[in-house]
């Protein structure tokens, strides 16, 4: 039942666009690249949940990557392990908006120092490679 409610949702969303950078919710690894490729504001996505084999499919090359996604609430991976030979920043800018933040092989060893996330309700980062949360101290309640 709930894998059908998830595709009556997702049929909904693609009706209202067809461009992706409009979408309230992006699902498809083609779609999640074609906006952090795009590296223009948005305010239309509030949502990205992806599933993925390899990490280095993401195009997380650009610095600026989750960061121009101002309204982006929810935030859920779960990726393959990283391999050697995909390069990758050494973290990621996000907007400080995020409420629910989910990364299974989290790939980064820290927070970009801009992330202060005073909505965070959920940090789950599942066999990844964090060292380090925050420098100085935020009074935030991790479930």
């Amino acid at each position: 039942m709930h894998d059908m409610l998830e595709e009556m949702g997702k049929d909904i969303v693609r009706q209202g666009s067809r461009d992706p950078r409009k979408h309230s919710r992006l699902w498809s690894l083609k779609d999640v690249n074609q906006v952090l490729n795009y590296n223009k504001v948005n305010k239309s996505i509030e949502g990205i949940k992806l599933l993925t084999t390899r990490i280095g499919d993401l195009l997380l090359s650009r610095p600026s990557s989750f960061g121009n996604i101002f309204n982006l609430r929810y935030l859920h991976f779960r990726t393959g392990h990283f391999l050697e030979d995909e390069k990758l920043l050494e973290s990621v800018p996000l907007p400080n908006e995020l409420r629910y933040y989910f990364w299974m092989f989290y790939p980064f060893k820290y927070f970009s120092p801009s992330f202060k996330p005073k909505n965070l309700v959920v940090l789950k980062l599942q066999f990844g490679y964090m060292e380090q949360l925050w420098n100085d101290i935020i009074r935030i309640l991790l479930i």
